[in-house]
């Protein structure tokens, strides 16, 4: 979509601490619009969500005026306060630390997603770095492996 700088998909999960039974039908419904909100708030597009126990797949196009790490903090916060207002867990709802996040060519997101959703809700064993990469080979050559995945760290 032309003034989009990405199509992200984000894989988070919920830190609910064995209470992924009480996420009810209609708790999904009401947390999926809450999330779309809070997306398209940001001038970003939301996509859709999928649920699956306490994992989390959601995917947006991603709005030039918005950075990855400033959508998420924003997600993180404001869906924590909506879920806590809700009750329906004994302790208070969080999120894991960390999330998996990569863009997508927006002509091939929806083929992408699918099937990095169902690989995980199908049980196979396959790593987030292996699927990111044969992601990566299907729809680009123009990659270098060796440095997907370094971690930089902060020099103070």
């Amino acid at each position: 979509m032309a003034g989009f700088n990405s199509f992200l998909y984000i894989r988070s999960v919920l830190a609910i601490k064995h209470e992924e039974h009480k996420i009810t039908r209609e708790l999904k419904r009401s947390f999926e619009a809450e999330l779309a909100r809070i997306i398209r708030q940001t001038g970003s597009v939301y996509s859709g969500l999928v649920w699956h126990a306490n994992l989390l797949h959601f995917a947006f196009e991603l709005a030039p005026t918005i950075s990855v790490a400033e959508m998420m903090m924003l997600v993180r916060v404001n869906t924590v306060i909506w879920m806590n207002k809700q009750g329906a867990f004994s302790i208070p709802f969080e999120w894991q630390s960390g999330f998996l996040a990569f863009s997508i060519d927006i002509e091939l997101h929806g083929r992408a997603v699918a099937q990095f959703i169902q690989l995980e809700l199908i049980g196979e064993i396959i790593s987030a770095k292996q699927t990111l990469i044969e992601l990566l080979e299907e729809c680009t050559d123009d990659y270098n492996e060796k440095h997907l995945f370094e971690v930089f760290e902060k020099v103070d």
